[in-house]
């Protein structure tokens, strides 16, 4: 101990000490929880694409994407980001019953919105497609936010065999179905069935407990439950409404793809799409699991901290990248012929330019958790209004032009704005108040 340093000082160091410690070992611990269900689960997923692409035609497999990327986007839209929300109230302003009533609520709108979408703006051949992925990422959301429960209690192994089953009960269902019938719309049927098991039969009732729970500063100031939602939307708005935008920026280019080029280009497109899921799996699962704890150390003013496991991020997230980046100039067209078939693999250029996207995604999603922590939503959703029109204006010219390569280098020029632009706004408005 240095001399003159007071007793109580030095007992309070050790102490920051010591919670560094149990820090560093919680966010390992969850981290290595996350990573075993998101692992399985990014898995499952993936071989659904492939099964569907084996097991069935390049065009049924083009509706397939397709249909994710109508699906996937909604449901989030919906979703609003609100686990981010929940995971970032350090203080408890509300309850897990509002998160959930919300979630539900919104999530619902999201399977009515469905098929209307999808008569206003896509063939109508997509309509049973995507209402039934609708549905599957709609019971997806209902376990996203008892996770975010689960996450604030740090109940990390309910996170990791919940992911598990549901990505092995659902694929099982896709597969098996699949493979009996060769029909898409059958295979959905099973995938549905298999998710509704395990969010039905495990999640909702392990979180029952939380959900009569009344705790949350609010309570005693909003008694009823409208208007808790109520507040609890405009707090969720900005970053839902960059959430949104986010979404649409992300399935842009094969939504292009479809109008410009047909379904055929979309599955190509997607295939190339999910060697970037591959290291993107461990990023975001590492991600995620600190987004409680740099939260945390922000409301505290802990900047070394938070500056501490925001650099340990960016450095694994570009070592991820950079592999990437290497695996798919090395050997990508090869891999894509091995996963998906020799349909898939002619267009070695297009897998590189992916990955350098994928390799920016990445980066972004540390910076998407550094920003979140923050709660700094307006300036997050005036970034991302300009990251969308980057990503229209990016699409509008190039897909048509260039095709599958175009597409290509849509998403390049999106991950990059997502990467700079939502930490330059937060600065500018730290900065400004």
């Amino acid at each position: 101990m240095t001399p003159g340093v007071p007793i109580a000082e030095a007992v309070g160091s050790g102490a920051m000490i010591g919670t560094a410690l149990a820090n560093r070992t919680t966010i390992r611990r969850a981290a290595s929880w996350m990573m075993c269900g998101q692992a399985a689960l990014s898995a499952c997923n993936w071989l659904q694409f492939v099964l569907v692409a084996r097991l069935s035609s390049m065009t049924a497999t083009g509706r397939f994407a397709l249909a994710a990327a109508v699906a996937t986007p909604l449901v989030l839209i919906a979703g609003m980001n609100l686990r981010a929300v929940q995971v970032s109230d350090v203080r408890g302003e509300y309850a897990f019953r509002d998160y959930f009533r919300f979630r539900a609520l919104t999530v619902a709108a999201a399977v009515v919105a469905a098929p209307i979408l999808v008569v206003l703006a896509f063939d109508a051949r997509l309509l049973l497609p995507v209402l039934l992925l609708t549905a599957v990422r709609a019971l997806e959301a209902v376990s996203d936010i008892i996770y975010g429960q689960w996450q604030v209690e740090e109940r990390w192994n309910l996170i990791g065999v919940s992911m598990i089953a549901r990505g092995a009960l659902g694929s099982s269902g896709l597969a098996g179905v699949l493979l009996f019938t060769h029909d898409l719309n059958a295979a959905l049927v099973g995938l549905l069935a298999g998710t509704a098991v395990v969010v039905v039969g495990f999640d909702v009732p392990l979180s029952t407990g939380a959900l009569r729970s009344h705790h949350g500063r609010l309570d005693d100031q909003r008694s009823s439950a409208s208007r808790r939602l109520i507040g609890l939307a405009a707090t969720a708005f900005p970053l839902a409404s960059a959430y949104v935008l986010a979404a649409l920026v992300d399935g842009l280019p094969r939504y292009v793809l479809e109008h410009a080029r047909g379904p055929e280009d979309v599955a190509s497109f997607s295939a190339a799409l999910q060697l970037v899921l591959v290291a993107g799996v461990l990023v975001n699962t590492v991600v995620q699991s600190a987004g409680r704890h740099l939260a945390q150390s922000f409301a505290r003013e802990d900047w070394r901290r938070f500056s501490r496991v925001i650099i340990a991020l960016g450095i694994g997230a570009a070592g991820a990248g950079l592999c990437l980046i290497i695996t798919c100039a090395v050997a990508g067209n090869g891999l894509l012929g091995m996963l998906f078939g020799s349909a898939y693999a002619r267009n070695a250029p297009l897998v590189v330019v992916v990955s350098i996207g994928g390799a920016l995604s990445y980066l972004s999603a540390v910076a998407g958790a550094a920003v979140t922590a923050t709660r700094r939503f307006r300036q997050v959703l005036y970034a991302y209004v300009l990251v969308f029109w980057i990503a229209v204006a990016s699409a509008a010219v190039l897909v048509p032009t260039y095709g599958l390569l175009g597409a290509a280098w849509t998403f390049v020029v999106s991950a990059a704005a997502s990467l700079l632009l939502p930490p330059l706004a937060v600065w500018w408005g730290a900065r400004s108040t």
